[in-house]
C-alpha cells in the first residue's frame, strides 16, 4: 500500500499532462483550418481582378494542357472558410495563413498589375499561376520579388510578355521556377507579331544567383540571347534545367551535365550554341536528354552508355564527327530515341537491337549508310517507326518480331527483300509508304 502512495503523484502528474497536451491538441485540431479575415480579403479582392474565360489556343490543345481545367474561383464564397472549402487555396495548420495558391488552369483572364491583391499574400510559398491568360499585362510585375517565402513559382504558358523583372531574383528560397512558354504569336489585320519573355543581356546570372536551393529551372522560349553562366555548374541540388529555344549563344558549360542530382536536360532549339558531351559517370540519374538542333560536335563518347536511367534521348538535327557507339545499346531504360537529321559517321550500330525498353524509334533523314540492323526485329516494345527519307538497304529480317502501332517509310528509296504478304502479316496501324521507291 506504500508503494502504490508512493507512485500516486507520478501518476497524477503524468495524467495532467497528457490532458493538457490533448486539450492542446484538439484545440489546434479545430482551430487549424480556419481562415485568416485578411487573407480571404485578399482572395476575394484576387477574384474581382480577373474576367473568367476559358482558354481556346491552336498552339495548346492538341497536347491537352487544357484538360481538366474549370473556374476555381467559383468556390470562393464570402460565407466560406478560405482554408477548406475554396479550390486552390492551401492554408498553415496552426496559422491560418495562406501559403499556397494553385490557381493553374483556372480560365483566368486580364492583367497582372503591381498593385494586385495577390501581393498581400506575403507568407505564400507555393504559386501557380500556369495555363492562363494574363496577355493584357504590360510585363511580369516586379512585385514578385515581394514574396520572399516563395518556393515554387510557375507561371508557364500564361501569356507573359516583356522583361522579366530581377527583383524575382530576391526570391532566395525558390526551388522551382518556371517561366517557360510565354511565347505567342497574334494579329493586327495583315500583320503579324510575336511576343515574349526575355532577359537582357547577361541577366540570367543575375536572376538565380541567390537561388542557392535551386532544383528546377524551366525558362523554355524566354529570349536570353546570352551565353549561360559557368556558376550554373554549382548548382548542386539542380534536378531539372529546361532552356529550349532561348536563342543561346556561347558554349554550354558541359559539367552541367555531370551535376550528382541533374534527371532532365532540354537545351534544344539553340542552333548557336555549342559544346561537347562530357565523360558520363555511371553514377549519372539523367533520364531525359534533349540536345535537338544545337551546334553540338564531337564525338558521341562510349560514356554515353552510362546513363543507365536515361529513357528520353534527343539527338534530331545534330552533328557529331564520330559513329554512335555500340554502347547505345546498354541504355537499357531507354523507351523513346530521336535521331532524325542526325550526322553520324558508320553505319548504325547492331547493338541498338538490345533497347527492349524501345517504343518510339525516329531514323528519319539520319545519316546513316549500309544496311539497317536485322538486330531491330528485337525491339519488342516498338510502337512508332519512323524511317521517311532514310537511304538505307533493309532486309526482312528487320521487321519478322515487333509489334508498330505506327510505321512511316514515305520518300524512301527502300530496297527491302520483302514480298506484300509479309507485310500484311505485320500488326501495324498505320502505314505511310507515300513518295517511297521500291527495289526488289
Amino acid at each position: 500500500m506504500w508503494k502504490m502512495n508512493q507512485y500516486l503523484p507520478l501518476f497524477l502528474i503524468a495524467f495532467c499532462l497528457f490532458f493538457t497536451s490533448h486539450s492542446q491538441t484538439t484545440s489546434n485540431t479545430s482551430s487549424q483550418h480556419r481562415c485568416l479575415p485578411d487573407q480571404s480579403s485578399a482572395l476575394l479582392q484576387l477574384r474581382k481582378e480577373f474576367v473568367e474565360e476559358r482558354i481556346y489556343s491552336d498552339e495548346y490543345e492538341p497536347f491537352d494542357y487544357y484538360n481538366g481545367s474549370y473556374p476555381k474561383m467559383k468556390s470562393w464564397k464570402a460565407d466560406g472558410d478560405c482554408c477548406s472549402t475554396w479550390d486552390g487555396v492551401t492554408c498553415d495548420a496552426h496559422y491560418g495563413h495562406v501559403i499556397g495558391l494553385d490557381l493553374s488552369k483556372s480560365w483566368l483572364c486580364g492583367p497582372l498589375n503591381s498593385n494586385s491583391s495577390l501581393f498581400r499574400l506575403r507568407h505564400l510559398r507555393k504559386l501557380n499561376l500556369a495555363l492562363n491568360n494574363f496577355s493584357s499585362s504590360t510585363t511580369i510585375p516586379s512585385e514578385f520579388g515581394q514574396l520572399v517565402r516563395l518556393t515554387h513559382l510557375n507561371l508557364s504558358r500564361s501569356f507573359l510578355h516583356g522583361r522579366i523583372p530581377l527583383e524575382i531574383s530576391w526570391l532566395s528560397n525558390l526551388v522551382s521556377l518556371d517561366l517557360s512558354f510565354n511565347y505567342f504569336v497574334y494579329s493586327v489585320g495583315a500583320d503579324f507579331y510575336e511576343t515574349y519573355l526575355k532577359l537582357r543581356r547577361n541577366d540570367l546570372e543575375a536572376l538565380v544567383q541567390n537561388m542557392t536551393y535551386l532544383r528546377e529551372l524551366h525558362l523554355d522560349y524566354v529570349n536570353i540571347s546570352s551565353s549561360l553562366p559557368q556558376s550554373l555548374a554549382n548548382f548542386s541540388s539542380l534536378t531539372s534545367l529546361s532552356l529550349s529555344w532561348c536563342i543561346l549563344l556561347g558554349e554550354f558549360p558541359s559539367d552541367i551535365f555531370l551535376l550528382p542530382k541533374i534527371q532532365a536536360i532540354d537545351v534544344s532549339g539553340n542552333n548557336n550554341l555549342i559544346g561537347f558531351l562530357p565523360n558520363f559517370r555511371s553514377s549519372s540519374s539523367l533520364k531525359q536528354l534533349r540536345l535537338s538542333s544545337m551546334n553540338f560536335s564531337g564525338e558521341l563518347l562510349d560514356a554515353i552508355g552510362n546513363l543507365k536511367s536515361l529513357n528520353f534521348l534527343d539527338l534530331s538535327q545534330t552533328y557529331f564527327s564520330r559513329e554512335l557507339p555500340n554502347s547505345i545499346g546498354n541504355l537499357e531504360s531507354l523507351s523513346h530515341l530521336d535521331l532524325s537529321w542526325a550526322i553520324f559517321l558508320g553505319v548504325l550500330p547492331n547493338s541498338i537491337g538490345n533497347l527492349k525498353s524501345l517504343s518510339h524509334l525516329d531514323l528519319s533523314e539520319a545519316n546513316f549508310f549500309g544496311e539497317l540492323p536485322n538486330s531491330i526485329g528485337n525491339l519488342k516494345s516498338l510502337k512508332h517507326l519512323d524511317l521517311s527519307r532514310l537511304k538505307m538497304k533493309t532486309s526482312r529480317g528487320s521487321y519478322s518480331r515487333f509489334v508498330v502501332i505506327l510505321i512511316i517509310v514515305s520518300m524512301c528509296v527502300i530496297i527491302w527483300i520483302i514480298t506484300i504478304n509479309h507485310f500484311m502479316a505485320l500488326p501495324i496501324c498505320a502505314l505511310d509508304i507515300s513518295y517511297s521507291t521500291f527495289q526488289g
